[in-house]
């Protein structure tokens, strides 16, 4: 079976999941930071949306906010997975240590660095412990707002960024 990248991505993972970004800091208005999401293929490779994938294939899903003003505290933010994926269970990673891209939207070649910073950092547990991050259900989670993990408080003129892994059913 191939899934249609631009109509799972539609249906639910990025653009209609509900995805919630709250920080109680109005520092988040000034920052000029957007959440963005972006896929690719783990080897690395950008997903363009309308993409055919095959079932079987192993996904990175990127979120991340370029942060170009001061500390953001207690953000947090939630997105629940398609059914058309599997969360792949122990991929999820947190960074906070890219530089802020230049311009208040990030380059091709910026977002390059970002997922290659992300892809080796922190890694986070499913659960909800001791860390920024938690996968529920079909839930990602990251912050405490809506469950009881670690506070999310990126700093100021970096990239935060967040990567989970999920198969294609």
């Amino acid at each position: 079976m191939m899934l249609n990248f631009r109509r799972a991505l539609r249906r639910a993972i990025w653009l209609g999941s509900g995805l919630a970004l709250l920080s109680s800091a109005p520092a988040l208005a000034q920052s000029q930071g957007t959440l963005v999401k972006r896929s690719f293929l783990t080897d690395g490779t950008p997903l363009p949306d309308g993409s055919d994938v095959p079932s079987g294939t192993r996904i990175h899903f990127l979120m991340y906010l370029n942060n170009k003003g001061a500390l953001l505290t207690d953000l947090s933010a939630r997105d629940i997975l398609d059914p058309a994926f599997t969360y792949v269970p122990g991929s999820m990673r947190v960074w906070n240590g890219t530089v802020a891209c230049v311009a208040a939207n990030c380059t091709p070649a910026e977002e390059a660095t970002i997922y290659a910073d992300v892809k080796v950092g922190v890694v986070g547990t499913d659960a909800v412990d001791g860390d920024q991050v938690a996968f529920v259900g079909n839930t990602f989670y990251a912050g405490n707002r809506h469950v009881a993990s670690l506070q999310f408080n990126p700093t100021g003129n970096r990239v935060a960024a967040l990567l989970l892994t999920a198969e294609v059913n």
